[in-house]
Order: C-alpha cells, then sequence, then structure tokens
C-alpha cells in the first residue's frame, strides 16, 4: 500500500495524538485507563480495515471506525455470547470474566476475518476488470 505525503503526515499525527491521549490517560487513571485507551483502539481497529476496502479520506476512516468500535462491538460481543451454547458450560465451571473475554475475543477474530476476506475479494474484482480490459 503506497501513502502520499497527506496520509503519511496524518499518520504520524495520529500517532503522536494517541501516545499523547495515552499518557494522559495513565497520569490520571493509572494502568486502568491505558486499558482502556488500549482496548478502544483494539476494537476500532477491525472496522478500520472494513472501511479501508472503501475510497475514504483517511480521517473518515479513523471517525467512523472509532464511532463503529465504542457503538456496534460491544453489541456484537453480546450477541455472540447470547448465541454461544459454550456459554452455558463455561459458566458452570468457571468464572463469568473469562467468558467475557472469550466473547470479544470470538467478535475481534470474527471481524478481522470479515475484513480479510472482503479486502480479498475486492483484489480479485480489480485483478478480474483489468484482465479484460
Amino acid at each position: 500500500m503506497k501513502l502520499n505525503k497527506e496520509s503519511k503526515e496524518l499518520l504520524v499525527f495520529l500517532a503522536v495524538i494517541a501516545v499523547i491521549i495515552g499518557i494522559f490517560l495513565t497520569f490520571y487513571f493509572g494502568l486502568a485507563g491505558l486499558k482502556v485507551f488500549i482496548g478502544i483502539i483494539i476494537m476500532a481497529l477491525p472496522f478500520y480495515i472494513f472501511l479501508n476496502t472503501f475510497e475514504l479520506a483517511e480521517g473518515e476512516k479513523f471517525v467512523l471506525s472509532l464511532m463503529l468500535g465504542i457503538t456496534l462491538f460491544p453489541s456484537f460481543a453480546y450477541l455472540l455470547g447470547f448465541f454461544v451454547i459454550l456459554e452455558i458450560i463455561l459458566i458452570s465451571l468457571y468464572h463469568s470474566s473469562i467468558i467475557e473475554i472469550l466473547n470479544i475475543l470470538l467478535a475481534l477474530i470474527t471481524f478481522l476475518l470479515i475484513s480479510i476476506i472482503i479486502m480479498t475479494l475486492k483484489k480479485n474484482v480489480t485483478l478480474n476488470n483489468n484482465t479484460r480490459t
């Protein structure tokens, strides 16, 4: 993926802002604040990869992925946990916090796989279009 000068500047700017926010949250809220910030970034990552398949500006992808990560990711994690029958077995064996972690990991893996599949399909379509002309 080749980035133009504007995209590189935006990525550097976002990285600097992320470091400043991480330091601020660590200073005021301790390690818990840093964990929340890292969690928000991890939840937004699959949506950013998904939005990367569309022709959007970097800033638009960043803001939309944060909003989708904060709103949709917990909902999908809840729904996956609601439908997974394995949860009933785990409740009887382990503490419920392990179930929450497994649900979030399952949702993250699902979104990453969907994003990779969409990117692969888009590349195949563009390759097919290029060979026809």
